[in-house]
Order: structure tokens, then C-alpha cells, then sequence
């Protein structure tokens, strides 16, 4: 049996993770068709240029096991690439680390995003009001959710009881009212 070599190019477009498989064996266009074979626990799958491929290989493995932990089918890559939220990146990231049998191919756009993430040394202006009410470590929580709203994600505030979360929450949301931003608070 003769392996397939197949590649996941991630980048970042307009604020989305795109995630595109490709192969030197197998044309773009009969991709997913391959992995919806191998989904259906096929040995073999036949190109179009009469190719037969063996789909039991440690590749395919892997790519099954990615599209799984993604949630994602074999129709979502019927145009060759599929388009996610953002913070899915970070699942993807752990999984390639995980694994080797695939190529990742990770874009300029992607690098930079995570080096940016990672290393943040971003220090936002807490209002003036809460500078002398906050502990340390509730200004850390306040710069926490900032951050995580700077890079569009949504995030849980979670903490022992009596520890001043919802003051953390009030300064934040006070910090993007001043900043033109709206929020909705749902309560029990």
C-alpha cells in the first residue's frame, strides 16, 4: 500500500481560521471525497484518474481524528478549505502538536497572531475610578478580559466566592461603555 501525503494549511482571513487540505497525490477537488471514503470505513477509494489509494494510512488517521475534534465532515471541505471561529485555532494548534503523520502548514498570518497572543504585553488603561478600589489581582483579571476581548474571544471569569469578580466586571464594562461598546447583563 502506498501512503498519501496530505498537508492542512491554516491561516487567518478576515478575523476567521481557514483550515485547507491538500495533497501531492490527490487533487484538491477529490479531497473530501477521500475522507468521506475513509469515514465510511473504506480500504480503497479510486480517483478519477483511476489511482487506487489504500485509506488505511496513518495520515488519513490523523486527518480523521482533526476533522473530529473540530467537528467538522467531509462535505465541509468540498471547496477545498472551511472556515472557522477563530479561538478553534487553539484546538487546532494543541492537536498538531500532538501529531506528526500531517504537514502543517501554518501561514505568516497565524504565526504572528499566536506569537502576538502568547506574548501579549498589551497594558490596557484601567478607568481612574477603580485604579485605587482594585486589588492586584483583580486589575489582572480586569487586563485578562480586556485582552480576550481584544482578540474577539468570550471568556469565563471564575473565582473563589467573595473575591470581587463582579467588581472586575463592572470596571470592564464601564471600560468599554467609555470605549462606545454596549453590553447586555443576564442575571438569575
Amino acid at each position: 500500500p502506498q501512503s498519501t501525503s496530505m498537508s492542512v494549511g491554516v491561516s487567518i482571513e478576515n478575523n476567521l481560521l481557514e483550515i485547507e487540505l491538500d495533497s501531492i497525490d490527490i487533487d484538491q477537488d477529490e479531497i473530501y471525497q477521500v475522507l468521506s471514503s475513509f469515514k465510511k470505513k473504506r480500504k480503497f477509494h479510486r480517483l478519477k484518474n483511476g489511482k487506487l489509494i489504500y485509506l488505511d494510512s496513518p495520515e488519513l488517521n490523523e486527518l480523521d481524528e482533526l476533522t473530529n475534534t473540530l467537528h467538522l465532515s467531509a462535505n465541509d471541505f468540498k471547496n477545498g478549505k472551511v472556515e472557522l471561529p477563530m479561538y478553534r485555532l487553539f484546538e487546532c494548534e494543541a492537536f498538531s502538536k500532538e501529531n506528526n503523520a500531517l504537514i502543517y502548514d501554518r501561514k505568516e498570518s497565524v504565526n504572528d497572531f499566536l506569537k502576538n497572543f502568547n506574548n501579549s504585553s498589551i497594558d490596557f488603561d484601567l478607568p481612574n475610578s477603580y485604579e485605587n478600589v482594585l486589588r492586584d489581582y483583580q486589575k489582572e483579571g480586569y487586563q485578562w478580559l480586556k485582552l480576550i476581548a481584544h482578540y474577539g474571544f468570550g471568556g469565563i471569569l471564575a473565582d473563589d466566592m467573595g473575591l470581587g469578580k463582579t467588581l472586575q466586571m463592572i470596571a470592564y464594562l464601564d471600560s468599554e461603555r467609555k470605549e462606545g461598546r454596549t453590553n447586555i447583563v443576564v442575571t438569575p
